[in-house]
């Protein structure tokens, strides 16, 4: 059917006034969450310690990413992201600003990544909308990624676990991390890890693609990040 029928089809329907009333409704439900979106999120915060009685389930092999590794990356994202193209642009953008990463293996090949932004690197918009400012031996992680063929195995938590071991190695004592407030099973991995939340959640309310309002703070619009 054409949009001249199905206009003309409307028409006979619901009268001239019923027609315009449904296509104003049509256009107001298009329209508008282009000009506003809103999401929760969470701020999780975790105070390391060493865990030498934790006994990994999967066996995965957490290490820092080599630059050798970077191609592999990509078609890991690639191949297991919903949306590759947008990840591999926050891949891009991660690396500019100095963030470290971790890659996590399972049998030889990639399985997951995560990253974190310390004081060494340079500020992540995420943190500085929610007036999360870092010191020494403090970190704040992102864009932890699992495999979704493992996520049931547990894959998730002893990915978290094994990074938190990593940050204490290096020295970080703090660790934040924040989640859109409906991601529930990220929000079930990070309570079985051991975190908590570092405030009540937020509502981060997006206008026009271009600029976001939290609490008071405005900042420019980066769909990479939010």
């Amino acid at each position: 059917m054409t949009l001249i029928d199905r206009v003309c089809t409307a028409y006979r329907r619901r009268g001239a006034a019923g027609l315009c009333k449904h296509l104003a409704t049509r256009c107001v439900q298009s329209i508008v969450p282009r000009i506003f979106q809103a999401h929760d999120e969470l701020v999780f915060v975790r105070n390391l310690t060493s865990r030498p009685d934790y006994r990994p389930t999967l066996g995965l092999t957490i290490t820092p990413l080599q630059p050798t590794e970077l191609a592999e990356l990509e078609a890991f994202i690639t191949r297991s992201n919903v949306s590759p193209g947008l990840a591999l642009q926050r891949l891009r953008f991660s690396l500019q600003r100095g963030y470290g990463a971790l890659l996590a293996r399972y049998e030889g090949g990639i399985i997951g990544y995560g990253w974190w932004a310390s004081t060494e690197s340079a500020p992540h918009p995420q943190a500085q909308l929610h007036s999360l400012h870092l010191h020494k031996h403090e970190a704040f992680v992102f864009d932890l990624f699992i495999d979704p063929a493992l996520r049931k195995r547990q894959a998730g938590l002893e990915f978290l676990i094994q990074s938190e071991q990593h940050g204490f190695a290096r020295g970080y004592r703090t660790v934040y991390s924040i989640i859109l407030k409906d991601n529930r099973r990220s929000s079930w991995v990070h309570h079985l890890a051991g975190w908590h939340h570092w405030e009540p959640h937020r509502r981060v309310s997006v206008f026009l693609s271009a600029i976001i309002h939290q609490g008071q703070r405005w900042q420019r619009y980066d769909r990479r990040w939010f």
